[in-house]
């Protein structure tokens, strides 16, 4: 029992491992797509397989030479099972946070059975063997490495259809916005008369519901009593020194972005009568709403482009400042 513990521990390390990497991975350019409710490119198929299937089977790997040289070789027995274990964690990761309609299922479970089934392999090759380290003769011997890196730079180039990413994302939104109208729709309406404010806010919900899913925000709400300091609450993740309900959230989301739009007026010199692009304007909003993440306004406005499609495609792609200020 003891070791199934230890093993499901490493397991879940892996996993935050393998999410760190990731996430580092994007700015290095290297290529690695992670779950998102906007549409992104895959520029590196080649990589984010290799990266998802072969990072659980190098930890293991890295485990095994610490076991051994540790003297802990009862650890480096069955150590496939942390592999199982952390494919299941990350399961029960995606689901609670209510990601499963964003998953593309064959590129999941070609995931799992590559990963899985290469673990086998290792660990029982783990078994035959007294040192895990290869020796530097063995090393000399592995020319076939840069056969290996020659194909992955050319594989790598390939870049294939986002129809099924694309259209999972549509229908994830799509879903959450029906929701959201269900349960918020009443507050919203009494905030805002106007179809672009509304999409405005449905956007950043989404958006924000996907990265701070229920219950996060119940534990946020919880852990209120360990830290005084302000902190970003409700499904609008607005700021505030006292816990936030959802609804009370939604309404003071509703009244940051009434400020921000006379913030965003008052910088812009042209008269009532003049048009504003939309795109300029709520881009500016997106902003405006979480200045310190860049990619913030880019990863809503693909949200908001989407809701306007489905639920508003008659806004118009222009307002004047009189039609902007009719909140």
């Amino acid at each position: 029992m003891e070791l199934q513990l230890i093993r499901i521990a490493l397991a879940i390390v892996l996993f935050y491992i393998v999410n760190w990497i990731g996430a580092k991975s994007k700015p290095l350019d290297f290529g690695y797509v992670q779950m998102s409710v906007s549409l992104q490119d895959d520029t590196a198929p080649l990589f984010n397989y290799l990266f998802k299937v072969l990072a659980p089977i190098v930890y293991i790997i890295l485990l095994a030479v610490l076991f051994q040289n540790l003297g802990l070789d009862l650890l480096c027995k069955n150590l496939y099972l942390i592999v199982i274990y952390y494919w299941i964690y990350r399961f029960l990761y995606i689901t609670v946070r209510g990601r499963l309609p964003l998953l593309n299922w064959k590129v999941q479970i070609l995931y799992w059975v590559s990963s899985i089934a290469l673990a086998f392999w290792v660990n029982s090759i783990i078994d035959k063997v007294e040192s895990v380290l290869p020796s530097p003769k063995a090393l000399l011997e592995q020319l076939w490495i840069l056969i290996i890196l020659f194909l992955y730079s050319i594989f790598n180039k390939m870049n294939f259809s986002r129809e099924g990413a694309d259209r999972r994302i549509k229908k994830y939104t799509y879903n959450k916005v029906n929701t959201f109208k269900k349960k918020f729709g009443n507050i919203i309406d009494n905030q805002f008369s106007s179809d672009f404010y509304k999409a405005v806010v449905y956007s950043i919900m989404v958006y924000e519901d996907f990265n701070r899913p229920a219950i996060a925000r119940f534990m946020e709400r919880r852990l209120f009593h360990f830290s005084k300091k302000p902190h970003t609450y409700g499904i609008m993740q607005v700021k505030s020194s006292k816990p936030l309900s959802d609804e009370e959230s939604v309404i003071k989301a509703c009244e940051k972005i009434k400020a921000d739009v006379m913030s965003v007026l008052q910088n812009i010199n042209h008269h009532d009568e003049e048009s504003l692009l939309l795109f300029d304007f709520y881009s500016e909003i997106f902003s405006l709403y979480n200045p310190r993440d860049e990619e913030y306004s880019n990863q809503v406005i693909q949200v908001y482009e989407n809701i306007v499609a489905r639920f508003y495609p008659s806004m118009p792609q222009i307002m004047t400042r009189v039609e902007f200020l009719n909140f």
